[in-house]
């Protein structure tokens, strides 16, 4: 017995629509917010908080206390749909480069270093948000290509002597 074609496409439809959405849901992000407050876990035992965002002032503690040490300036604030990147000045005279990679769903992770010392260290961020979805996709020029198929009338269906149809 054979299925006819629309049948199969609905089945597939049905079985395999979920994933493609969940893909597209997925994609990543044209561009991410860095909230005010937004704050970085270093694997040295310190943390700092962007007090407003990429761009004003930050903070600097190490993650025994709830109490900045070190207070300092955001510059070079960038960010894209995959990556991080900005320097602090602090008031003790460092300044820190930090660099690092946007995975699809906004965790950030990369690594700092502090350009008068060398001294590096990794890095993990909060989870971002999307401030802006993905670009559509791009249109063809021209016109409209037509359907591949326009079907107008029913086929006809023709009964073999056993009742199997073709």
């Amino acid at each position: 017995m054979r299925i006819p074609a629309p049948l199969i496409a609905l089945a597939a439809m049905l079985c395999f629509g979920p994933l493609a959405l969940a893909s597209a849901a997925e994609a990543g992000c044209a561009q991410w917010n860095v909230p005010a407050g937004y704050t970085l876990n270093q694997d040295n035992g310190y943390k700092v908080k962007l007090v407003n965002g990429l761009s004003g002032k930050a903070q600097y503690w190490p993650v025994t206390t709830r109490t900045p040490i070190v207070n300092g300036d955001v510059f070079g604030g960038l960010i894209t749909a995959k990556k991080i990147s900005f320097k602090v000045h602090w008031q003790n005279g460092a300044t820190g480069s930090y660099d690092g990679d946007v995975a699809g769903a906004g965790h950030v992770q990369g690594t700092t270093r502090d350009q008068k010392t060398g001294a590096s260290a990794g890095f993990v961020g909060g989870i971002l948000k999307c401030a802006a979805a993905p670009p559509p996709p791009a249109q063809s020029s021209g016109a409209k290509k037509p359907p591949s198929a326009i079907i107008t009338r029913q086929p006809d269906v023709i009964r073999k002597p056993d009742g199997d149809v073709r």
